[in-house]
């Protein structure tokens, strides 16, 4: 995993305990009309959305070449950067229901903080 992915996973693990924290102290938030996504899934939509990013095919390329053995499939940067943080967050697995030993729930998951 690319060093900067570690301080990814502290960053969203801390958001996600702290906006768990703000949840319990003031009660569930309202949902919003139309969705039907918990509050939580929510959440993870957001984190993902904030690594939306465009790159020049060279770009892809080259962070394909020194990464590709992190993942199973070619990826941008920002998408591993999703992807690769929230399947090492066992949060994430249950929010959206992930099965155990898929890619979004490996067994085995990466945790520093």
């Amino acid at each position: 995993m690319p060093r900067k992915n570690i301080a990814d996973n502290g960053g969203v693990k801390l958001a996600y305990l702290a906006y768990q924290d703000l949840v319990k102290r003031t009660g569930p938030e309202p949902t919003l009309p139309g969705l039907n996504y918990s509050q939580s899934q929510l959440f993870w939509i957001q984190a993902a959305m904030k690594q939306c990013a465009k790159y020049t095919p060279e770009y892809v390329k080259d962070f394909n070449a020194k990464y590709s053995r992190f993942t199973d499939e070619f990826a941008t940067p920002s998408e591993f950067r999703a992807t690769g943080v929230f399947a090492n967050m066992p949060e994430f697995a249950t929010d959206f229901g992930c099965k155990a030993g898929t890619k979004m729930n490996p067994v085995n998951k990466c945790s520093v903080w």
